[in-house]
């Protein structure tokens, strides 16, 4: 899967490809802030992500449109009523 991933400190959002922060949850934009860092990459079932599942990090972006981390793997509880639409 082609992704953007968006870096600021110790914490990241994975976003699928052509998507940027924009696309995400009012939330979402608020924890990550302004990025400080921004590539477009590659991940797979099989990058290695020391520390963090690959599988789980795709199903995250398949099924909410992002995957935010930090020091202690994916971050839940991004609960919204504005949920950006990722279906285009």
């Amino acid at each position: 899967m082609h992704i953007v991933l968006l870096r600021r400190g110790s914490r990241a959002l994975i976003l699928p490809g052509g998507k940027d922060l924009i696309d995400c949850p009012l939330l979402v934009r608020h924890w990550l802030g302004a990025p400080d860092t921004r590539c477009a990459t590659e991940l797979t079932r099989d990058t290695p992500l020391p520390g963090i599942a690959p599988p789980v990090v795709l199903a995250e972006v398949l099924q909410k449109g992002f995957c935010a981390l930090d020091v202690y793997g994916v971050v839940h509880g991004f609960e919204s009523p504005l949920q950006a639409d990722f279906t285009d």
